[in-house]
């Protein structure tokens, strides 16, 4: 009985590792490259924005999903809506919003299955630049080693 319990064990730890594996590798090869992040025309001047995050949630394969977009409303009444990620999960804005995102803005969390991102817009001298984090649940006896912050997209200034 108990080579049993162990011979079972071992499989779910097997299939958990596989699934976590295959999770990451379609996360991976969905996402843009730095080096790929498009420009805006920064010649006309659109003022200070005020920025809002939106989702379009919904199921594919029996998994929770969201598509994210931020919404740039600037001073002149220009608006520009920009896709800045399709994730597996749900998101909120984040109760403890890291000191540097831009002061009109929220920082959002979203979560699924161990595996969660953090998005927030941060001021830089010439945009608005999205950053995302990816970062992994830990477990007693797995700790990920967290993931620094990347650019993902940028509004003008």
């Amino acid at each position: 009985m108990k080579k049993i319990l162990i011979i079972v064990v071992v499989g779910l730890a097997i299939l958990v590792g596989g699934f976590y594996a295959l999770n990451s590798y379609i996360y991976n090869e969905k996402q843009q490259p730095n080096d790929e992040m498009p420009q805006e025309d920064s010649s006309v001047n659109l003022g200070i924005p005020t920025f809002e995050w939106a989702y379009r949630t919904y199921t594919e394969d029996e998994i929770p999903r969201s598509e994210i977009s931020l919404i740039a409303r600037y001073e002149n009444e220009i608006v520009r809506e920009k896709v800045i990620d399709t994730i597996q999960g749900d998101c909120n804005v984040y109760a403890e919003p890291d000191p540097d995102i831009y002061e009109g803005s929220e920082m959002i969390i979203c979560y699924y299955a161990g595996l969660g991102h953090y998005f927030k817009v941060v001021e830089t001298d010439d945009a608005y630049v999205v950053q995302r984090k990816v970062f992994e649940e830990a477990t007693p006896d797995y700790s990920p080693a967290p993931e620094p912050f990347e650019a993902v997209a940028r509004f003008s200034k």
